[in-house]
């Protein structure tokens, strides 16, 4: 059994009323899991997040909800436009030894891929400059590169 402690504090009637509306009647299991979901950043991510809060002057909270709801939303375009996305092959990684792959070794394996991915695409332009030559995209390059513009 996980041994918790009580904390003081205070809630506006507005936030108390939308937390009700979201179904989080339980007020204090509501304040446990926004508590949770904010230790599951890891450092890295967190660190840029909070570059990109002081960049656009906005919270933190908000600015995750806006990159999330905008990076949904150019996925979901790209899976209507393409049929198909990487992101959750990319999102749901598993090591065979420690299992799904978490944290900052996510996001850098990702960084990792993309820029190999876009390199190569870059190679395949540079390549297709010579005579005779033509510069087709797979849907996977030309999905990868619609998310990046």
């Amino acid at each position: 059994m996980i041994k918790t402690e009580n904390i003081n504090f205070r809630i506006s009637k507005e936030q108390k009323e939308a937390l009700g509306k979201m179904g989080e009647g339980n007020l204090s299991q509501a304040v446990s899991s926004a508590v949770d979901f904010f230790l599951t950043f890891p450092p890295g991510f967190m660190s840029e997040i909070k570059k990109i809060a002081e960049m656009v002057k906005l919270p933190i909270p908000i600015v995750i909800v806006h990159l999330l709801q905008v990076y949904s939303a150019q996925d979901t375009a790209l899976i209507k436009y393409f049929g198909k996305s990487k992101t959750f092959q990319r999102a749901f990684r598993f090591d065979p030894v420690k299992g799904m792959i978490t944290g900052d070794e996510l996001s850098d394996l990702t960084f990792k891929d993309v820029l190999g991915e876009l390199d190569k695409i870059l190679e395949k332009k540079e390549r297709s400059k010579q005579p005779g030559k033509k510069f087709n995209l797979t849907i996977d390059e030309a999905s990868l590169l619609a998310h990046v513009l």
